[in-house]
């Protein structure tokens, strides 16, 4: 793989994983449904169904909680500590440099409801088309990307809503597709570890390291 290939890949994965659309608006989303309370412009519905949407994605969530002593609940509230949640969204989102039009589907388990920091683990699988426009070259490149996902005791943190501790470990697989050249196919690993001040290593294939701003998703080179 070249630098920009690594560049583009790091530039897919900040911005789905940012707090402005990606991963962690998603699971901080959920820490505030676990505990009884909805997001703006999110609806409930039956059987712990949550739905919304948010810059042009669409959100399915259906979320099954528990006490502390491991209880189902009727429905998420104060008194939930556990909870189970489906993920399922889709749409498309724009922003500086990158288009993306996504299907993703994950599974979470949540701890420590009412602490202020959040535990989340999980798995989840996603789908991308992305057109990204390197800010170096100004070459812009289309891909598809299939991600395969797994989150470590990844702690949300209630009053910033940012990922403060763990990672996740995502192995993808693309497409990549320049007028005028051959269609490109590479796997690659990427890990996310979070540091716990609004940013995260972003590492691809244990060679490439960047610094990932969890807010707005912009990655540069690692410090």
């Amino acid at each position: 793989m070249t630098r920009t290939e690594y560049d583009d890949v790091a530039q897919n994965v900040g911005s789905s994983t940012a707090s402005n659309g990606g991963d962690v608006r998603a699971m901080a989303d959920v820490t505030v449904m676990a505990g009884g309370t909805l997001p703006l412009g999110f609806t409930a519905g039956p059987g712990g169904e949550v739905s919304g949407s948010l810059l042009g994605i669409d959100y399915d969530f259906r979320l099954v909680c528990r006490n502390g002593d491991g209880s189902t609940l009727p429905v998420c509230n104060t008194t939930a500590e556990l909870a189970d949640v489906s993920i399922s969204c889709g749409g498309s989102l724009a922003l500086p440099n990158f288009t993306t039009t996504m299907d993703r589907h994950g599974q979470w388990s949540l701890a420590n409801i009412q602490e202020a920091s959040v535990k989340l683990a999980g798995n989840g699988t996603f789908s991308y088309d992305s057109s990204i426009t390197n800010p170096a070259t100004n070459i812009t490149a289309g891909y598809h990307f299939d991600y395969d996902a797994a989150y470590i005791r990844v702690f949300i943190d209630k009053a910033s809503r940012l990922a403060t501790a763990g990672e996740i470990q995502y192995d993808i697989r693309a497409r990549e597709s320049i007028t005028g050249q051959a269609d490109r196919l590479f796997s690659i690993a990427a890990d996310v570890r979070f540091n716990g001040d609004g940013t995260a290593i972003l590492e691809l294939d244990g060679t490439h390291d960047y610094l990932l701003d969890l807010t707005t998703g912009v990655v540069t080179g690692a410090p």
